[in-house]
């Protein structure tokens, strides 16, 4: 529209143009702002993700693009909006572009993870720094997990001790078949379970384990 006199305010970031002989007005956002949406960074396979922007004009709107991801996993070029089913469980980095009228590019940074519940304990035999046979216990859940772990030695057996969250054999272990159980508390970073497994390991000799 055609005007002899523009003007202009910002006020509450909002830039407010007026003209002179007509009653016409517009609003632009003096600030562009993108966020993500949700805001955390890991996922479940359930969710879905969105980037927004502070802009009522649905004519131009951000778009996501996968820039870093798994071996196995292929992108698609663009996203409106992410559904995290079509993602296999890893690291991924996200970037949401924005093109505004007279504005310039804006482009926000997010690096996500896409989760994998924990469900089930293993056991992983292995040798300390000390020389001695130990045994440690993981989940199989993505990404890592706290753990908090108690190893369960039935009564009368000095076969082993716990040191930290390993279970560590005794260099006065006897010749025998040994069962222990891993019990943990499992703090992922979106839920938090309880789980337990066995583990058995025949002691041959001084420090000999299998």
């Amino acid at each position: 529209m055609y005007s002899q006199h523009n003007e202009c305010c910002v006020n509450s970031n909002l830039l407010f143009c007026w003209t002179e002989d007509t009653n016409f007005s517009s609003f632009f956002p003096a600030t562009v702002r993108l966020n993500f949406n949700p805001t955390r960074d890991v996922y479940w396979q359930t969710d879905k993700l969105t980037c927004e922007v502070n802009n009522s004009d649905r004519k131009v709107q951000p778009y996501m693009v996968v820039v870093s991801y798994p071996v196995n996993f292929r992108p698609r070029l663009s996203y409106k909006t992410i559904h995290f089913r079509e993602f296999i469980p890893g690291e991924y980095e996200i970037k949401c572009y924005y093109f505004g009228p007279s504005l310039g590019k804006r482009m926000l940074l997010k690096n996500i993870h896409v989760a994998l519940p924990p469900t089930s304990l293993k056991v992983e035999h292995y040798m300390n720094t000390y020389g001695r046979v130990a045994m440690r216990c993981s989940d199989n859940g993505y990404p890592m997990s706290e753990l908090q772990i108690q190893w369960i030695v039935p009564d009368g057996l000095l076969c082993c001790e716990q040191i930290g969250s390993d279970l560590v054999v005794s260099d006065y272990a006897i010749h025998g078949v040994y069962t222990v159980r891993c019990e943990a508390l499992v703090k992922h970073p979106l839920i938090t379970v309880g789980l337990s497994t066995n583990a058995s390991f025949i002691v041959f000799g001084k420090r000999d384990l299998l």
